[in-house]
């Protein structure tokens, strides 16, 4: 379901923004390989777009049909060569040499664009010698070069400020405001600091004000590797790593999206989030997953989500929902290898770790020592119980590997089938690991026996 929803959105993207046909030639000095490719990236994904192979009058040309505006990068077998972008003008040559030196002839903002690059270049390579220099304790030439550093930095400072005001359109113009972090108000600041207590005020001011100048109406900035980067950083280093935050942080970056009339960065976000968290085996994922559901569906007109993919998250969050943490697991009954018959609420511990495995599941087998041993040592101090079920389809091997291995926890035997037809509960990968408490309530879920101790300890606390 993953690829096929991306595609859509990738579909969506590419016919919800004017679409042009270009005519591009590279020269590509002493370079001797015969292809060149053109890479492109949309949102996580950077991938090839086409291969071009050395004409006879040794130029690469590029036909390129139904692109939209965008950043691309030329590369060779082994490397990444030179980005350019795809504009307004339709045909274009581009040159390069291999000292850096360039020329491009019928279109301005590749002209703009590579000017950039090369001021750019020079104060990366004037910041890199000068830092290399001053770690030198031998170096005799520290103001001198600290000097050149200097004044590098005010030509780049006077450059681009220019350049900006001269060319705000031109996509290097547009990544550069977009990617600008927030103006702090002097209310958290004091000498240079941020003030004492102020730091969770300024937290949530950041983050939700992280995009505000971000251009959203500018759809070329999905495809760059920078979107996608910031808005990780939003979600996973700005957002308090809980369900319902990172779910709000979702929800509130597809509200500001749409009110700036970028949809389209909605439409990707909640996609590539929806197919993502439903791969994730973990109740911490399978609950943002839920709310996330819930909220495209009652808002799905204002994004862009194939019926047939809504409809399949929708059916997916209604089966999850009964068993987020909080909800009570149903009573499991099934029979044991002894042919004895045993119920899940028959089980009185404070805690019982509900483990679905099989016996031919090589990654339920990994560590399996782990949750042996927290047996063993911890079951008295926890007050836990193990009520493993064996979903293995091969009757002979369950009963094999169960004569080799006779675990002292409950051991029972059902099918994934009879589980989902008779509690509705889909186990379609193990292992998975429910822990509940004495009630029988859902505290948590896991596929990693290591996370088992550290959970119990938690719900353990007053």
């Amino acid at each position: 379901m993953k690829k096929i929803a991306l595609i859509c959105c990738f579909l969506f993207s590419i016919t919800s923004m004017a679409q042009r046909n270009y005519d591009i030639t590279f020269w590509i000095k002493e370079f001797s390989d015969s292809i060149i490719y053109i890479k492109g990236a949309f949102g996580n994904d950077i991938f090839v777009l086409d291969s071009v192979k050395r004409s006879k009058d040794k130029s690469f040309h590029w036909i390129a049909n139904n692109q939209v505006p965008r950043l691309l990068t030329v590369s060779s077998s082994k490397e990444d060569m030179f980005s350019f972008v795809l504009d307004t003008s339709k045909k274009f040559s581009i040159g390069i040499e291999p000292s850096g030196f360039y020329w491009v002839e019928g279109c301005e903002a590749n002209e703009h664009y590579l000017d950039y690059q090369e001021e750019n270049r020079k104060i990366r390579l004037a910041e890199y010698e000068y830092k290399q220099l001053i770690n030198d304790k031998d170096a005799t030439n520290k103001d001198s070069l600290k000097a050149v550093y200097d004044s590098t930095l005010v030509q780049w400072q006077i450059f681009s400020e220019d350049f900006y005001k001269k060319y705000p359109h031109n996509i290097m113009s547009v990544l550069v405001k977009s990617l600008k972090t927030p103006d702090i108000p002097d209310t958290f600041i004091v000498n240079g600091r941020l003030k004492e207590g102020k730091e969770l005020e300024y937290a949530h001011y950041f983050r939700t004000h992280y995009w505000d100048y971000f251009v959203f109406s500018d759809s070329r900035i999905l495809y760059t590797p920078f979107f996608f980067k910031r808005f990780e950083t939003y979600l996973n280093k700005l957002t308090i790593q809980n369900s319902d935050s990172i779910f709000i942080s979702l929800k509130e970056f597809c509200e500001i999206s749409v009110s700036n009339g970028g949809r389209l960065y909605a439409d990707y976000i909640l996609n590539f989030y929806l197919n993502h968290y439903s791969r994730m085996p973990f109740s911490f994922n399978e609950r943002t997953y839920v709310l996330l559901t819930d909220f495209v569906t009652k808002t799905a007109k204002f994004y862009d989500i194939p019926p047939s993919e809504l409809k399949y998250h929708q059916e997916l969050a209604d089966n999850l929902k009964p068993f987020l943490p909080g909800n009570r697991m149903p009573n499991i009954t099934t029979f044991d290898f002894s042919n004895v018959k045993q119920s899940l609420y028959d089980v009185k511990h404070k805690f019982t770790i509900v483990y679905f495995w099989a016996a031919t599941c090589e990654s339920c087998k990994e560590n399996l020592e782990i949750l042996e041993e927290f047996y063993k040592t911890k079951k008295n101090e926890f007050d836990v119980e193990i009520f493993s079920i064996d979903l293995e389809k091969d009757n002979n091997a369950s009963l094999i590997y169960h004569k080799e291995h006779p675990f002292d926890w409950i051991m029972l035997k059902s099918t994934p089938e009879e589980i989902e037809r008779k509690y509705g509960l889909n186990v379609e990968l193990t292992p998975a690991l429910y822990i509940l408490d004495e009630k029988k309530r859902i505290l948590n879920k896991t596929v990693l026996y290591s996370q088992i101790e550290e959970s119990l300890k938690a719900f353990s606390q007053p």
